[in-house]
């Protein structure tokens, strides 16, 4: 959610539409990682993709031994195309999301530390997204984690449940709750499987590129501006007195390595957050994007 759209957020926080955008994300995130590994399969040999396809098929551990070429394969990626590698950090954050959502089901300790990781991984974004609101609270939320002692910890671990109905179980260990949930399965969609998958994939591959005229800003990449996501971090725990730490403690903005245009907006920035992606550009990509889902439908 974003913070300029306060008036909206009554409409979006409910149960079941903080479910839904859940699911959907889960599903990206399921999509984006099933394309990363459609894209290895065709870098293989002939007879490499035929072993390749029989192990995953078969739901055999033989997968693993593909492991280190599948890594490379992503790193190179990364390296090299600018375009995989914003689809590669898409994957993460929609990851971090569904880790959220796993970790309310799970609950207890394991769901709590989940919850805690996933917070962690995810507040660069926030703080580079103009997200202030969110990058305040789960900030605090660390903070007073770290603060508190081992009894509260595990106090606050223990008590990180969510029941369902009359249920004492969380839904980790809760049957019933697995038997009516609709994504239940592996905490995933049921049902999903490589075949079901490749056809809209295909469909989606077969439509015109929704940016090949609009050239992305170096800023939307994470792996661009990490080190002004840490400083934001560090801006606001040290203006908030965090950690013990005072604003003398803030890394000097000079030192910090970044986009021209991004370290720009940290320099004259006043605020907890930045918008790293102008409102010029979200415009133009959300016309093409609504272009390329007419196209869609008319294609289905």
């Amino acid at each position: 959610m974003r913070d300029e759209e306060y008036n909206e957020w009554k409409k979006l926080i409910s149960a079941d539409h903080i479910e839904k955008a859940s699911r959907y994300i889960r599903r990206l995130s399921i999509a984006l990682r099933i394309s990363f590994q459609v894209k290895f399969i065709q870098t293989l040999q002939q007879d490499q993709r035929k072993e390749v396809l029989s192990d995953l098929q078969q739901e055999t551990n033989n997968w693993k031994k593909w492991e280190l070429l599948y890594k490379d394969f992503l790193a190179k990626s990364r390296r090299e195309n600018a375009t995989f590698l914003l689809h590669y950090e898409m994957m993460e954050h929609c990851e971090e999301v569904s880790a959220l959502s796993l970790a309310e089901r799970i609950g207890g300790h394991q769901g709590y530390n989940l919850m805690l990781a996933s917070v962690k991984l995810s507040l660069p974004f926030a703080f580079l997204n103009g997200a202030s609101s969110y990058a305040a609270y789960t900030t605090q939320l660390l903070y007073e984690h770290c603060k508190c002692g081992v009894f509260y910890q595990n106090m606050k671990e223990s008590l990180f449940t969510a029941p369902h109905k009359d249920s004492t179980l969380n839904f980790g260990l809760d049957t019933q709750r697995e038997m009516d949930h609709r994504d239940a399965l592996k905490a995933f969609r049921s049902g999903a499987t490589m075949s079901s998958v490749m056809p809209r994939m295909s469909l989606i591959d077969s439509l015109n590129e929704a940016h090949d005229h609009i050239v992305l800003p170096e800023a939307i990449l994470d792996a661009n501006t990490m080190d002004v996501g840490q400083f934001l971090i560090w801006k606001y725990i040290s203006s908030q007195g965090l950690f013990s730490l005072s604003k003398d403690d803030c890394p000097d903005v000079e030192q910090i390595n970044g986009p021209k245009e991004i370290i720009r907006k940290l320099k004259t920035s006043k605020g907890t957050t930045i918008q790293r992606v102008g409102k010029k550009l979200k415009d133009v990509t959300k016309k093409e994007r609504d272009k390329k889902e007419i196209q869609r439908k008319e294609t289905l």
